[in-house]
């Protein structure tokens, strides 16, 4: 097993612990949130919007020469207020929510002025550095998979060209670099051809991790919020069928066998302190051995589409983590169904979407702005992924049912979304039961 050399995981700032506050009920009503974004998660401002009394919305559109079409995003909907100037914001408002990575360490500067934030602190390494995930596992005594990195598209290819069955991935580039599934070189000669065209003169500089691949027999995580490492109790347990579909179930405590996991990781999140949402990717071989794959410090996508209203105490939660007390999620159902909706159309141009408005609540939609007449979605590099349904039931199959029809109401330029996804989902499920994984009502 390859180690993870010249990793420091030493040199962490000490966060702020919570300041002794019990959870307890805080009336929103009369609080202000500013959500910082990139046109992503739209949805979490907007249901916050329904509890909070105000909500300020700053979309992070921050290149040298702005565009106004992408300053488009956000504006139109009546849950929140479009701020063009961050830092006045966060004099008026009462917190701060960052939903994603890469925020160049505003939360952290944030926070240490006291200033209550829900976002990743500087765990958010963790998700965007491969290596300091590799080494914090290392440290934790949990099993890594066997993998070199390697400096550059060419010598990448050299390395692979007499190999079969390998993963490649990259480190903090995610708008550059998607997981690929190497399976030899005469397949992949194609795809070394687009990415060096695609990086340019980035192709030599570029960073890459080649991993063994790891029979898994199931492969599933958990979903809930993470305090400096203490999780909150009320989690979901969910299956994802890649870039398709997404079903969770709340339960009472973690399996064992993610629960075991995680106590071998909380010092790592505590020294370098996170007060957020959580997901984990988890694979388990059948032998029963779980290898941990990649942690979310904030909102994933999915399950923050369903999240966001398969808990009736949402709001409360993001604010309880924003001033450092572990919230206890209260989950208004049983089960959370999503299903990814996407176009090609909009993988280049501006997207008119139209649905019921019965369905305003259950459809979540990226980089969009409201007008008269519907939605209209923005370019913005989501590669043609327009958002989510979701739907949420004390009954599995119904609640699935319920967000296909409801998708299906969906109108747009090639719309398309995955109803099979259900069905690879639903098998994962059944895999997860060999394992304490048990999502029965």
């Amino acid at each position: 097993m390859a180690k993870t050399e010249n990793v420091d995981l030493s040199n962490a700032y000490e966060p702020t612990r919570n300041r002794g506050q019990k959870n307890k009920a805080v009336n929103l009503g009369s609080k202000s949130v500013l959500v910082y974004d990139k046109g992503q998660f739209l949805h979490i401002a907007r249901r916050l919007g329904r509890d909070f009394s105000k909500v300020y919305y700053y979309m992070a559109e921050e290149k040298p020469y702005p565009q106004m079409q992408t300053d488009l995003i956000g504006r139109g909907f009546e849950e929140f207020e479009v701020v063009d100037d961050f830092n006045k914001a966060v004099k008026k408002a009462d917190m701060v929510v960052f939903p994603d990575v890469y925020n160049g360490g505003i939360p952290e500067d944030l926070h240490s002025r006291g200033i209550p934030v829900f976002g990743a602190l500087r765990s958010e390494e963790f998700e965007t550095d491969r290596k300091k995930l590799r080494k914090m596992l290392e440290l934790a005594k949990l099993p890594v998979p066997n993998a070199v990195f390697i400096k550059g598209l060419r010598k990448s290819q050299e390395y692979l060209k007499d190999k079969e069955d390998k993963f490649i991935k990259c480190s903090f580039y995610r708008g550059d670099f998607e997981t690929y599934h190497y399976k030899n070189a005469f397949l992949a000669s194609a795809w070394f051809r687009a990415k060096r065209s695609h990086l340019g003169i980035a192709a030599e500089e570029i960073e890459l991790l080649i991993e063994d691949p790891i029979p898994s027999e199931c492969e599933g995580g958990f979903d809930t919020y993470n305090l400096n490492g203490e999780l909150a109790s009320n989690p979901t347990i969910g299956y994802e069928a890649k870039g398709t579909g997404y079903v969770s179930c709340a339960v009472e405590k973690l399996p064992d066998i993610f629960q075991k996991m995680h106590d071998k990781m909380k010092p790592a999140f505590k020294k370098f302190g996170c007060q957020t949402a959580y997901s984990s990717e988890v694979r388990i071989t059948a032998d029963g051995q779980a290898y941990y794959i990649d942690g979310t410090l904030r909102f994933g996508s999915p399950p923050s589409e369903v999240q966001c209203e398969h808990f009736e105490s949402f709001s409360e939660d993001v604010w309880n983590l924003a001033h450092g007390i572990l919230p206890t999620p209260r989950p208004a159902k049983k089960y959370g169904v999503q299903i990814n909706l996407s176009s090609q159309w909009y993988e280049d141009y501006p997207l008119p979407v139209q649905f019921p408005k019965e369905l305003d609540q259950w459809v979540k939609l990226k980089n969009a702005r409201k007008v008269a007449d519907g939605y209209e979605l923005i370019p913005n590099d989501a590669d043609g992924y327009m958002g989510a349904v979701v739907a949420i039931g004390d009954d599995l199959d119904a609640t699935i049912k319920e967000c296909i029809e409801r998708a299906e109401q969906v109108e747009c330029e090639d719309a398309s979304f995955e109803v099979g996804c259900f069905d690879n989902i639903k098998k994962s499920i059944e895999a997860g039961k060999k394992f304490g994984i048990l999502m029965e009502a």
